[in-house]
């Protein structure tokens, strides 16, 4: 008997661990340098670099970035020069994102991934903090990466 409740409860156990460590179809923007760590987070309708929260949760939908928190799209004027990124209620019309989404295993091969303008006069340039503020940039100093949230 003693046997029996002995397995039981390691199969539970086993099963229990086995659980943790699934994917989710959610994602943070990180910014980390030299120590530093930052998230990409939707405060007052405005785009920052901010501590987490729940405005710091994403959805990558191929080519598009939308925030959890808000519903809107993360997006920058396709045939603007100055870098600037801002929300919107839709997603931007040919403003679509090369985004290296990181794999569904632990352990997979780069578990962060750049995130870069995939249209326009900005094509290749990386989303990234400057001065407090996410902008894209070509050459950038501190830039956003994707991390897929692991339940």
């Amino acid at each position: 008997m003693r046997r029996v409740v002995l397995c039981g409860t390691l199969c539970l156990l086993g099963t229990s661990v086995c659980v943790a460590g699934k994917p989710t179809n959610e994602f943070l923007l990180v910014l980390e340098q030299k120590g530093r760590k930052g998230y990409v987070v939707v405060e007052k309708g405005q785009v920052v670099v901010g501590d987490g929260g729940p405005g710091c949760v994403w959805f990558v939908d191929g080519t598009r970035l939308k925030s959890k928190a808000t519903g809107r799209y993360l997006v920058y004027d396709p045939a603007g020069k100055d870098g600037k990124v801002f929300l919107a209620d839709k997603p931007g019309d040919k403003a679509y994102w090369m985004v290296d989404t990181p794999g569904r295993q632990r352990g997979d091969e780069g578990d962060r991934g750049d995130i870069q303008a995939a249209v326009g006069p900005m094509r290749g340039w990386f989303l990234c903090e400057e001065s407090g503020r996410i902008v894209l940039r070509k050459h950038p100093s501190r830039k956003v990466q994707v991390r897929r949230i692991w339940t």
